[in-house]
């Protein structure tokens, strides 16, 4: 049997695969902007929890937490289309990494609903769990991590189909590609960047809350919020740093080529990512908060392009979207659009109803 045996044939498309391609980077980047000040947060309260007794979880915990569900439901949401995007495109490879992990990727719906449930519990019972609510985050934060790992072993399974032939020693779907060199290095870079963002976001309350009249001997002033966190992303993004060379240097060789003069276009990303990085570390260093966000939204959207090479490049020697088979029927894409355009609307104006700019500070 050859390996390209178990690669199944791919659909036909409407539109250019380039339509796809595009579209999916900006509500990618709201979902990883969502996800990772979800998750990070929760770090943060559980570490303040173990490092400094709670100093600041407590606060943080009481403030954030009626945020939190639409944080997640919102990070969801916005995943969808991406996901969408990839099944297009990559469908015959997503579809077989998501069979072989079935178990793990099934169980996904019901740990995600659980969790959403916890977030309200977290928020609504929060004065009623006192102490023990470190427990109900600790549990949530477990989850959130598992969910993350089952999401970057399906991206990962589905660019390397050479270890689709595992599936002849576990066919039981609950195959995990932990032999892959890249998923450890890819799994921690997301933990590190959760933390650095929801460092950001904490730092972005306090800023907003700069207006307020909060004594400054409080240890809840904005100044001394934002000093909180922007020290957390400081200092992990300093740590992303050495993680994302582990990450590069386990990449195949022909991946790697691509962003070190191989291919122009990643190269030079590739060169302004890093350069906006060193720039956020400095302007976090110097407690700028609004700069250092300005900074981050482009890294991240130049992370989520290299994504997009990295895929496009593992999967080369079985696969390129240019293969696909196009047949023209833009009706159903136009269709696509609209709703799209109808749910960001819905979607702006419940948030508008859930934070009122009377209510805003």
């Amino acid at each position: 049997m050859y390996l390209s045996d178990l690669i199944p044939y791919a659909d036909h498309i409407q539109v250019p695969w380039t339509y796809f391609q595009g579209l999916s980077i900006l509500p990618l980047i709201i979902h990883f902007i969502c996800m990772n000040i979800l998750i990070g947060t929760l770090m943060i309260i559980v570490f303040d929890h173990l490092i400094n007794q709670g100093r600041y979880a407590n606060y943080l915990g009481k403030t954030i937490s009626p945020h939190l569900p639409y944080i997640m439901a919102i990070g969801i949401n916005f995943a969808v289309a991406p996901y969408l995007f990839i099944q297009v495109i990559y469908g015959h490879f997503i579809y077989v990494s998501s069979i072989l992990m079935a178990w793990y990727w099934l169980s996904l719906v019901l740990l995600l609903i659980m969790s959403y449930y916890g977030l309200y519990g977290y928020y609504y019972k929060f004065e009623f769990l006192d102490n023990k609510r470190i427990y109900l985050i600790g549990s949530l934060l477990i989850v959130f991590l598992w969910v993350g790992f089952i999401f970057v072993n399906n991206m990962t399974l589905m660019q390397t189909p050479q270890n689709w032939i595992a599936y002849f020693k576990n066919s039981k779907g609950t195959l995990l590609n932990l032999l892959d060199p890249t998923i450890w290095p890819r799994f921690i870079h997301f933990i590190m960047a959760s933390i650095a963002i929801a460092g950001l976001f904490i730092s972005c309350i306090g800023s907003l809350q700069l207006n307020k009249k909060i004594p400054q001997d409080n240890l809840l002033a904005p100044e001394k919020l934002v000093s909180f966190g922007m020290k957390w992303f400081t200092i992990t993004t300093i740590v992303q740093m050495g993680i994302g060379i582990w990450f590069l240097m386990a990449l195949p060789e022909q991946s790697i080529q691509l962003f070190m003069g191989k291919d122009t276009p990643a190269t030079m990303v590739f060169i302004a990512a890093l350069t906006c990085v060193l720039v956020a570390i400095y302007l976090g260093g110097q407690k700028k908060v609004w700069q250092t966000v300005s900074v981050i939204i482009p890294t991240m959207i130049m992370m989520a392009l290299m994504r997009q090479w990295i895929r496009e490049d593992s999967l080369e020697q079985y696969f390129t979207p240019k293969d696909l088979s196009f047949i023209p029927q833009y009706s159903p894409f136009i269709m696509f659009l609209v709703v799209l355009v109808a749910g960001i609307v819905m979607i702006g104006y419940m948030i508008r109803l859930a934070y009122p700019l009377s209510d805003q500070s």
